[in-house]
């Protein structure tokens, strides 16, 4: 019974621990394990017996058990054997993935690496939106800036000591605004005396023109292209003497009210239209040689009213022969047919999705032929009632019987065979 109780204790080491050779009882991860062996012994004993009236002798030996106590290094429960290192690595039984396992089910991770919390066996890179640059993204939306970099608004923005009038482009590097200059690391403005206007001052009583202006008498004055008759009051922007008027940027005589549009101002208020345009209410308008049913938007060129065709220069409403019905004549003999209905021979025709064994009298209105009736939709043999799904076969209105194909009347006893309304085909009389 101890024998068995120390097998079961022995199984029970083995299965938390890892047994290897060459591991030293006080490295990390390794476990000394005292186990009990059963060994074996042969025991020789002398035998008397007796030989006649003599008493005999003779050697006899036996096997008999015996346990021993042996102290085994073993890896720890948690720890596993690597031959690599020849020691006890941790093990993590879930795994430790973009980290490194520290300690039995322990997952470390490299900064800035952060540990998944939720699962505790896989190592994530923070994400910073916007992007970290200049910095280092050490948590999700957290950017730790780098040397000369400070975090402003969750970005990192170079740093100078001073930068009055200016901007810090980089750490201890600042670019003076527009307008200034750099002196002793400063950014102060330029003096010019007298004050530049309609430019900046960009060096001690020099000024830069703005664009648009020009340097005269070391004042920036307005350019402008062309200003005979006029005064040049802003950048391409003439002040057209008294009794001159403003025409394609120039200024010249006389003056008309309203402005001379296609034509000339020969006198005050007098237009002298261009060829192609006529005079109306003052104004120059296009003329065309007809614009009947159209508007006239340039010199013989008219735009017909909606609803109507131009042929040869002409505005006419479409004919259709015959006449477009259930559709819209929308050029001579040519049918826009309405919704629900399609062109067949240039007359607009009612659809139908499924018609067979009846006419399409309006879209989607199937009217069955005699003989059928209307049954999901479809046009079907005559029936009463829906086909019976036990014997497959019709209930027929009164008058008529029931054969293999639909429902017929019956014929007389004078006749041989009858169509479906009971006349007679074959011979004799059929009622």
């Amino acid at each position: 019974m101890q024998l068995k109780l120390l097998g079961v204790v022995l199984v029970l080491c083995f299965i938390h621990f890892t047994y290897v050779y060459g591991l030293k009882a006080n490295d990390t991860g390794v476990c000394a394990v005292t186990r009990s062996v059963k060994k074996t012994q042969r025991r020789v004993y002398i035998v008397k017996y007796k030989c006649g009236r003599k008493i005999c002798t003779t050697r006899r030996s036996k096997i008999k058990d015996y346990i021993v106590t042996q102290n085994d290094i073993l890896c720890c429960t948690g720890y596993t054997y690597s031959s690599t290192l020849d020691a006890c690595s941790p093990l993590c039984s879930r795994g430790c993935l973009g980290g490194k396992c520290t300690a039995p089910d322990v997952c470390t991770c490299e900064p800035p690496a952060t540990l998944d919390q939720e699962n505790k066996n896989a190592c994530y890179l923070p994400t910073c939106q916007p992007q970290c640059i200049n910095g280092l993204c050490t948590a999700n939306n957290t950017c730790t800036c780098s040397h000369g970099y400070e975090n402003v608004d969750n970005t990192c923005q170079p740093k100078c000591d001073s930068c009055t009038n200016g901007q810090c482009i980089s750490p201890n590097n600042c670019e003076c605004n527009e307008g200034y200059i750099k002196k002793n690391d400063l950014c102060s403005l330029p003096i010019c005396q007298p004050p530049c206007i309609n430019g900046t001052c960009t060096v001690n009583n020099s000024c830069t023109c703005s664009r648009g202006y020009e340097n005269v008498g070391n004042t920036c004055q307005p350019k402008c292209d062309s200003c005979t008759n006029g005064q040049c009051i802003s950048p391409n922007n003439c002040k057209c003497n008294e009794g001159y008027i403003k025409n394609n940027g120039l200024c010249s005589l006389p003056i008309c009210q309203p402005p001379c549009i296609n034509g000339i101002c020969t006198v005050n208020n007098t237009c002298k239209c261009s060829l192609g345009y006529e005079q109306v209410d003052n104004t120059c308008q296009p003329k065309c040689d007809s614009c009947t049913n159209g508007q006239c938007i340039s010199p013989n060129h008219c735009k017909c009213n909606k609803g109507y065709i131009k042929k040869n220069g002409l505005c006419f409403l479409p004919i259709c022969q015959p006449p477009c019905i259930n559709g819209i004549c929308t050029a001579n003999n040519t049918c826009t047919c309405s919704r629900g209905y399609e062109n067949v021979d240039n007359t607009c025709q009612p659809k139908c999705n499924n018609c067979e064994n009846g006419n399409c009298s309006a879209p989607n209105n199937c009217n069955c032929l005699k003989g059928y009736a209307k049954s999901d939709g479809v046009c079907k043999p005559l029936c009463v009632n829906d086909v019976n799904l036990t014997s497959n076969k019709c209930k027929c209105v009164i008058g008529y019987k029931n054969d293999s194909d639909g429902c017929y009347k019956p014929c007389r006893e004078d006749c041989v065979v009858c169509d479906v309304s009971g006349n007679c085909t074959s011979k004799n009389n059929c009622g």
